[in-house]
């Protein structure tokens, strides 16, 4: 309880000095500060942001409109960070309106980045933690989407380069096809052809030797008068 009691106090006082830098506004100047002090209270403001929301006490600070968007945006930063585990490094500037602090904090899967803006009196204007990628994921990712490109480009190009390729031999082989009974034909046309031509005249010769034959028989000193009606072939074994 005493733990708990003294943590309470701690965080009251870190939040509490934009309270009370409020109230003095008024009967002090503004004291002047160095980045380094304004890169410290970063670090305070973030220390007790994590306390506050491992302890979840955010409703302890429902009132405070910043505080209470600070501890929110943490507590959705964890989601993709993790749990935190320490502060890495800090930044800050002094500006020409207040005061900015970077905080980068680790977390158990990734790194996130607090940024807390002060105005020109140095009051809280807003805090927002935004996790970090880590760089090795970035390019991992980066590097499958490319290969992925990549080789669906290649593949698509391999297709067009074999349709190409393949355009003029599907006509060729339908040609070659639609030809070869052509080509055949016409050598047992001549053929064809030879041979009637042959047979023609081989009748011709018969019909005239069994002419002149009867005619002798006869005799009779010319064939015109005898007419061959048919010829009939007879093989001899």
């Amino acid at each position: 309880m005493k733990k708990w009691l003294l943590v309470l106090g701690m965080i009251t006082c870190i939040f509490g000095v934009n309270l009370s830098a409020e109230a003095a506004e008024t009967t002090a100047a503004v004291p002047e500060v160095s980045e380094e002090e304004v890169a410290a209270y970063g670090d305070q403001l973030v220390e007790s942001i994590a306390t506050v929301c491992a302890q979840n006490m955010q409703s302890q600070y429902a009132s405070n409109a910043v505080i209470a968007a600070a501890l929110d945006s943490w507590t959705v930063a964890l989601e993709d960070m993790g749990s935190y585990v320490k502060i890495l490094e800090h930044t800050a500037e002094l500006t020409a309106d207040g005061a900015v602090a970077n905080v980068k904090v680790e977390g158990t899967k990734s790194d996130a980045m607090v940024k807390i803006v002060m105005d020109e009196t140095y009051n809280l204007v807003s805090i927002t933690t935004t996790p970090i990628s880590p760089v090795g994921e970035w390019a991992k990712t980066g590097t499958i989407v490319v290969l992925v490109v990549l080789g669906a480009a290649f593949v698509v190009f391999l297709i067009v380069g074999f349709a190409k390729s393949r355009s003029g031999f599907v006509p060729k082989i339908k040609a070659a096809f639609t030809d070869q009974p052509e080509a055949g034909r016409q050598p047992d046309n001549a053929i064809a052809q030879i041979v009637s031509k042959e047979e023609y005249f081989d009748d011709r010769e018969l019909v005239a030797a069994i002419a002149a034959a009867i005619a002798a028989s006869s005799g009779a000193s010319s064939t015109d008068g005898f007419v061959v009606r048919s010829i009939r072939k007879r093989r001899v074994y």
